[in-house]
């Protein structure tokens, strides 16, 4: 049984309530409560002229009579030559070897004849961009260093690995090893334990034998020292939500293991290094996923070749603008054009400039031309949206 007590009438006046009324004899004239003091409000001085004129007003004026033209991209190191044969990044293409898979990987059965030997013939001639053995081969002037400042080195205690792990890191190490991008220690004082995670989207695999692992390192105690870059990391949707302009021909390249292909300063090397099983001690000798830095030092990199390979395209006659650029994200690089003709030339400048860098391509993730917005549902970052079609100009 419940007992419902009726609610006391509150004796705090209502704040949304009209002005309280003072009780008066009966005749008499009703005398309203006066009004609380408002604060007076300060003058502010910064909007305040004093009696002298806003300079301000003709910096503005001046401002927008100027024309400052394009934005140019300073690199802090000189780019390097364009074709300038690097023996390390040297890979000719043979046919008996390579046409089988060239024409496998990169279908082009949606383009006429002539317009697919054009295409294949650009990529024969900057093989070495697409040749995976370009890919163990790091890019030039950039590097990982790792800034710790002067903090203590870290050494992770008691590290053991399970049975189920062991035989898992032995492969992934000795792949690592095998391209080059570890080494053995045998000296140092940093030390980080190995960590497996799985795969992403295998809810239907049933039997943990046909799970994919990731062989990562744990380099959260590495991060917390580490001085942080301070750097504008762009959005994805930033990058696509725009108007393509006039641009009818899309194209997509993709630099495959992005990271890896940026080497690691030889002084930063001591403070990636990790035990594997077996009491082995590696590091990295190429920019791992997982220092904090890494996100700012391969957008950097990137920008920095988005923009010579621009203006390597101004300088040959493309006008760079709506109807002819390129998009990038993270490592997935969106370009587009208006005609047959300059998409092809802007292309090939993009090449020049990825073959200069020893920035290798995936010939599996390239796809030319095609004429609607599926080329983009490629880039495993992107969820094709409606608004996302809307901006294709087709």
């Amino acid at each position: 049984m419940f007992l419902f007590l009726p609610r006391k009438p509150s004796l705090k006046p209502s704040s949304y309530s009209a002005a309280p009324v003072v009780s008066s004899p009966p005749g008499d004239i009703i005398r309203v409560a006066a009004k609380g003091k408002c604060r007076k409000r300060s003058r502010n001085v910064f909007a305040d002229d004093r009696g002298f004129p806003d300079l301000t007003d003709d910096y503005d004026t001046l401002l927008q009579n100027i024309d400052g033209g394009p934005v140019l991209r300073k690199l802090w190191h000189p780019a390097p030559p364009l074709d300038e044969t690097d023996p390390s990044f040297n890979f000719i293409f043979d046919e008996a070897l390579h046409g089988v898979r060239l024409r496998q990987l990169l279908d082009l059965s949606h383009l006429d004849a002539a317009l697919q030997i054009r295409i294949y013939s650009l990529i024969i001639k900057y093989w070495s961009v697409f040749d995976d053995r370009g890919v163990w081969v790091p890019v030039k002037n950039y590097e990982c260093v790792i800034d710790t400042g002067d903090a203590h080195p870290i050494a992770v205690k008691n590290i053991r690995y399970g049975p189920k792990e062991i035989p898992i890191m032995r492969n992934a190490i000795a792949a690592l090893e095998k391209v080059g991008h570890i080494r053995q220690m045998h000296d140092g004082r940093w030390l980080f334990k190995c960590v497996l995670a799985a795969k992403p989207h295998q809810e239907h695999v049933r039997d943990i034998a046909d799970f994919v692992w990731r062989f990562c390192v744990n380099y959260v105690p590495l991060n917390s020292v580490t001085r942080i870059i301070a750097y504008p990391i762009p959005r994805c949707d930033s990058a696509v939500f725009i108007e393509f302009g006039n641009g009818k021909f899309l194209w997509l390249f993709d630099a495959p293991s992005g990271y890896h292909q940026l080497a690691v300063e030889k002084e930063s090397q001591e403070k990636l290094a990790f035990q594997g099983p077996d009491a082995i001690k590696w590091t990295y000798t190429v920019m791992p996923f997982g220092p904090t830095n890494g996100p700012a030092t391969f957008i950097n990199m990137i920008y920095d070749v988005d923009s010579q390979w621009k203006a390597l395209a101004t300088s040959v006659g493309i006008t760079m603008g709506n109807d002819t650029d390129t998009r990038i994200i993270v490592d997935d690089i969106v370009s587009h054009g208006p005609t047959v003709d300059e998409s092809l030339l802007y292309m090939e400048c993009q090449l020049r400039v990825c073959r200069s860098y020893r920035l290798s391509l995936s010939l599996k993730k390239t796809s030319s031309f095609h004429t609607d917005s599926n080329l983009l549902a490629m880039m495993s970052p992107l969820t094709v949206t409606g608004q996302l079609r809307r901006n294709i100009n087709f």
